[in-house]
Formats: C-alpha cells, sequence, structure tokens
C-alpha cells in the first residue's frame, strides 16, 4: 500500500496490482527454478562432482 501511495496510485489499485502478480508470478517461478537448475548443473560440471551417468539415467 505504502509502495502505490508513494507512485500516486490510489489505494483501491492494491485488488489490481495482487491479481495481475499472481499471473505473472505463475510464469516466474518455473523460470526461476529452471535458473536454479541449471546454475548448479553448471558448478558441478565444473567442479568435478556431477554424475553424469547418474544424470541421463533419471531423465
Amino acid at each position: 500500500a505504502t509502495l502505490l501511495t508513494s507512485f500516486g496510485l490510489p489505494i483501491e489499485a492494491i485488488g489490481l496490482v495482487t491479481g495481475i502478480h499472481r499471473i505473472v508470478n505463475t510464469a516466474h517461478t518455473p523460470t526461476n527454478v529452471m535458473g536454479d537448475w541449471v546454475t548448479a548443473t553448471c558448478i558441478a560440471s565444473l567442479d568435478g562432482t556431477l554424475d553424469r551417468e547418474k544424470c541421463v539415467a533419471k531423465l
């Protein structure tokens, strides 16, 4: 609410922002998870701790 008023938006806009945020968040979550997975895989590969046989077997 404080952020909305600092941008000059009415407090009634919080319902609209909350509704839109829920939809956008649904797209952001898988993207964040994929980024974490790729980063962990790259670091494990560079570190030499990635067991490629075990990873391929699970696919």
